[in-house]
């Protein structure tokens, strides 16, 4: 399904319900760096990442939640939240983990479709560009753009595809009739 907000993002539910952004759909350069996001979101599923994260945050919350009150007890508020916060870290490890993953069997995915994986890693790029090359920091729950792009490129060189899929006339006609709409909300506006 589409999202009307203007954001670069997408994202899968876990069963596979899938949500693209129009602004997503906008900033693809061709048909292969959506292919390539939807090979990604599609990841997720197949691998199970909503429900193996929901279920080490749900361990780890109850863990965060003991240290937070014993560090509240010991020394108040401020050790309270302090005692929390590697829990947090702790979990931003597995969501790169599983980007990682995703980023890996996407372009395998993509692959075998026919779509060349080198669109997925370029749709990084695009991604970086347009967000001011900000994202995948220490804080951060996803890979840097750029550590993507290297490691998507480094795949797509194990895997072959000769006479990839090019731009369709349907792709284009979609990206053409988004764009002939009014302007799309970002998610702060929504």
């Amino acid at each position: 399904k589409i999202v009307n907000a203007s954001d670069i993002n997408a994202f899968a539910l876990p069963g596979g319900p899938m949500y693209v952004n129009r602004g997503m759909i906008e900033a693809a350069r061709n048909e292969g760096e959506m292919a390539g996001v939807m090979a990604h979101e599609l990841s997720h599923v197949a691998l199970r990442h909503g429900t193996a994260q929901a279920t080490k945050s749900q361990k780890y919350s109850t863990l965060a939640g003991i240290a937070g009150i014993a560090g509240a007890v010991l020394g108040g508020p401020g050790l309270g939240q302090l005692a929390q916060a590697p829990f947090g870290v702790y979990l931003l490890k597995f969501s790169r983990e599983y980007e990682t993953e995703a980023d890996v069997l996407g372009a395998q995915i993509m692959a075998r479709a026919g779509y060349d994986p080198h669109d997925l890693a370029n749709m990084f790029q695009t991604i970086e560009r347009q967000s001011g090359g900000g994202g995948g920091g220490f804080l951060s729950d996803h890979p840097s753009p750029k550590d993507r792009y290297a490691r998507i490129n480094q795949e797509a060189q194990l895997l072959r595809v000769t006479n990839p899929i090019g731009d369709s006339r349907e792709f284009a006609g979609v990206q053409e009739r988004l764009r002939s709409y009014p302007r799309a909300p970002s998610m702060a506006e929504i």
